[in-house]
């Protein structure tokens, strides 16, 4: 079921390259039962034909909130003005503009009686808060034609440049009228709470469920939905008047209620951020992907249970895992290594590093201003190991929690309270940045350029709530 495998990673549920399972594994067959649950299935962890029917039918292309028994998820962008302007590029076969305007006025609608904001449609010249781009596979690779993938959607970051952008799949076979086809009206609407900061909902009645419902001529707002936006309303200092305020749950605080955090580091192109005995799963703009109370760490990698001190990606694929002197290596199926967990003393690694990183097959770890370097083939360190950071880089970071690389030239600051990325930087070292707390901070976020790469080395007072 190797179609049915990349369905699950393409949509948050599956860390494992599918091309890489040979047969079936426990992480599989437990993805699988997430996605079950999630979409009100039987969860047997089975591919029976309930199951394929949904993993066939068309759906929004933003992952899901995998773990969550929440009413309602929230992505965390997040409009800081009310008053937004949408603009709209590209047609669909069949249907005129003014059809299609129509429509997506129509979805708009759906949510002015429950938000203090104005949509406003201008032309295409004039710049927008919002775009909406109905475009085909020859206009975006992306898109995947008729039937699977409709669209996506994502909320602006906090900076007020950045606008909200909706792409819709031109290709569909879409109805405004009638049950034969994909209901545009729909699609539309579900995209539009995106870009307002909604995020899927196990909630079959809701517009943000994530598969496309069938065609309806009476679509509304469910009440979770507007719990979210009243939700996301009051997150930016303003109630909409026509649902109490609701106080923020203890489960929604649990990620930010910790001053600092074991580890952070990025996984294909995901953000992930572990303390205790959970971790969490951002994209690296900072919305939030999984449970606000987070996953078990356990879940994923079942042999190191809780307080990580290094977490990152190598060379080889594969997820590399320090805590307690412990040196715990996993393959590209996520099964650990018959010979780990290794002594990092016997390795030659100091015992409670601070950060580590994998740079084009070297293994790097950092402790007290001090770096290790480490072949990711034979796990030898490297003779002249280890190396003071100040001669290497002109200047010894202190009290670094973790260090990531992302392929770029951005800095990004993550604001946790919102979970959203608050400013980025240029590349340079040493950093002055703007603090969130008033005034300026120096030396609270550095980067390194090493062998034309971004290293990030990340610092205790760099995630506060």
């Amino acid at each position: 079921m190797v179609v049915s495998a990349k369905y699950l990673k393409r949509y948050g549920y599956l860390h494992v390259d599918p091309s890489k399972v040979s047969g079936p594994r426990p992480d599989v067959s437990s993805a699988l039962r997430d996605f079950q649950a999630f979409m009100g299935l039987p969860a047997d962890g089975t591919y029976n034909d309930e199951t394929m029917n949904v993993i066939y039918q068309p759906r929004c292309g933003v992952i899901d909130p995998v773990g969550s028994d929440q009413s309602f998820t929230l992505l965390g962008g997040r409009w800081n003005k009310t008053d937004l302007t949408y603009r709209i590029q590209g047609s669909v076969p069949g249907f005129r503009q003014r059809q299609i305007a129509s429509v997506v006025q129509e979805a708009f609608d759906m949510f002015t009686p429950y938000v203090p904001m104005t949509f406003t449609p201008v032309s295409k010249r004039d710049p927008a808060d919002i775009q909406i781009m109905f475009q085909s596979h020859e206009d975006d690779p992306d898109m995947d034609g008729r039937g699977k993938t409709v669209g996506w959607a994502y909320p602006p970051l906090a900076d007020s440049r950045d606008t909200g952008k909706i792409y819709i799949d031109s290709e569909e076979d879409y109805t405004i009228e009638g049950p034969e086809g994909t209901p545009m009206l729909a699609v539309v609407a579900h995209e539009i709470g995106h870009v307002l900061g909604m995020g899927h909902t196990s909630n079959h009645a809701s517009i943000m469920q994530p598969c496309v419902p069938a065609y309806s001529p009476n679509y509304q707002l469910t009440q979770c939905d507007i719990d979210a936006l009243n939700h996301i309303m009051v997150s930016v200092g303003c109630n909409s008047g026509n649902v109490p305020e609701v106080e923020t749950p203890a489960a929604e605080r649990a990620f930010c209620q910790f001053e600092t955090y074991d580890a952070v580091t990025v996984m294909d192109s995901y953000l992930y951020v572990f303390k205790g005995d959970k971790y969490w799963k951002l994209t690296t703009d900072g919305a939030l992907l999984s449970s606000s109370e987070g996953a078990l760490i356990s879940d994923a990698w079942p042999e190191v249970v809780r307080d990580v001190d290094v977490v990152y990606k190598n060379s080889l694929g594969h997820v590399v895992i320090t805590k307690g002197g412990k040196y715990y290596e996993y393959d590209v199926t996520e099964m650990l290594f018959p010979w780990a967990p290794s002594s990092i003393r016997d390795m030659n690694l100091p015992k409670s590093a601070d950060a580590g990183y994998s740079i084009r097959g070297t293994g790097f770890f950092m402790r007290s201003g001090k770096l290790w370097s480490m072949d990711e083939v034979n796990r030898g360190v490297h003779p002249d190991s280890p190396q003071s950071l100040r001669r290497l880089w002109g200047y010894s970071p202190e009290n670094v929690d973790s260090a990531f690389i992302l392929n770029g030239t951005y800095l990004f600051k993550f604001n946790c309270q919102r979970s959203t990325v608050i400013r980025d930087f240029r590349e340079g070292c040493v950093c002055v940045v703007e603090s969130s707390r008033g005034g300026d901070v120096y030396d609270d976020f550095y980067i390194y350029i090493y062998l034309y790469f971004t290293v990030y080395a990340w610092r205790k007072q760099y995630i506060y709530s």
